[in-house]
């Protein structure tokens, strides 16, 4: 009895002096599926990109890095700000996936997408289309898609056309999932919602209304 309270205040101990001596600098990377639900991913080895045969910098305690992770944060000392990590994260039911994040300041998030979305046709575009009403459409209008989740230097931004009568495309090699679509004119967005984009589909958007938004 004496032997097992006294194995939970060492417990204990050891935890709040983690806590209490844990780095000042963290990483979100939270994990979200192809419709934008976050899941349940933990970090799980850490490496520094390029350079695995180094091993796990979590396991090794290099006091360069002074890395911890709990649960998708990954804390670090401010030492270690400028190093290109591989990060693995797991998921339930043995899902595994890894994404490079830079790190470039002391408190920064870096968002990963987990799968896709794929209509099976052998094809290589996908394509989001619609209608914008409420506003002339004269002018250098313009039209953009972003993947919601996940690192910009990893899936890349999508540009399409509007045409005067409003309809719009963007066709492109787009990788399946969440996006946010905007819309602007000249120097200025006017409008951002988001669409998701199943690959090889034509994804109709419908009409977008910018009643009351239109740019002078």
């Amino acid at each position: 009895m004496h032997s097992t309270a006294a194995g939970i205040v060492l417990s204990l101990t050891c935890s709040s002096l983690l806590w209490a001596n844990k780095p000042a600098c963290f990483a979100d990377i939270p994990v979200y599926d192809a419709f934008g639900y976050m899941q349940p991913f933990v970090i799980s080895s850490v490496f520094k990109a390029g350079e695995r045969h180094l091993g796990d910098l979590l396991r090794l305690k290099d006091r360069r890095y002074g890395l911890l992770s709990v649960g998708e944060r990954l804390y670090f000392s401010e030492s270690a700000i400028g190093a290109l990590l591989e990060i693995r994260l797991e998921g339930p039911n043995g899902a595994m996936t890894t994404t490079q994040v830079a790190l470039n300041t002391c408190a920064q998030r870096s968002s990963v997408q987990y799968g896709g979305l794929d209509s099976g046709a052998d094809v290589r575009t996908s394509s989001v289309t619609g209608h914008i009403s409420g506003c002339n459409v004269n002018g250098d209008w313009w039209i953009k898609a972003i993947p919601m989740f996940g690192e910009y230097s990893q899936v890349g931004a999508y540009e399409g056309r509007i045409r005067t009568d409003g309809m719009f495309a963007i066709v492109a090699s787009m990788r399946g999932g969440r996006y946010i679509v905007v819309i602007g004119k000249d120097r200025e967005p006017v409008k951002a919602f988001s669409a998701e984009v199943i690959i090889g589909g034509k994804n109709d958007v419908g009409d977008v209304g910018l009643r009351g938004l239109c740019p002078k």
